[in-house]
């Protein structure tokens, strides 16, 4: 389940960052919504009618996010984060974690590894040598 929630984070913040190695043009016409068989003519209908290609896609990904999970819990945590970002966007909201600042990723309680002093049993191996 934590594998499926970093992958679905993974793929929210490439729809909504520059991705490295793509022109800005390329992003744009990888992110474009077709709309050209949505009719805009009645004010009350034109966003029931637009909402249709808007959610494809995203129907598209929360349908392979699904695909290999196994328990419905999984499945409601998922739809819970991608609800996150998705109803941020629509309501125009900062998107989740985009305003946390610097995230420090260690635990309070971890220790540096000390090679000179490890658990009996554990060598270190010094002759391996990594290129």
């Amino acid at each position: 389940m934590k594998r499926a929630i970093g992958v679905l984070l993974g793929a929210i913040f490439l729809l909504t960052s520059q991705v490295i190695g793509q022109s800005r043009q390329d992003q744009i016409t990888a992110t474009r919504v077709d709309l050209s068989g949505v009719d805009f003519t009645d004010q009350d209908e034109a966003a029931t009618h637009a909402m249709g290609p808007l959610m494809e896609d995203l129907d598209r990904r929360l349908f392979q996010l699904f695909e290999k999970t196994k328990t419905k819990e999984c499945r409601a945590k998922i739809a819970e984060h991608y609800g996150y970002f998705t109803k941020a966007f629509g309501l125009e909201k900062p998107l989740p974690f985009s305003e946390m600042g610097l995230f420090n990723n260690t635990c309070i309680d971890e220790h540096p590894w000390d090679f000179n002093n490890l658990p009996k049993g554990v060598v270190s191996r010094t002759d391996i040598l990594y290129w």
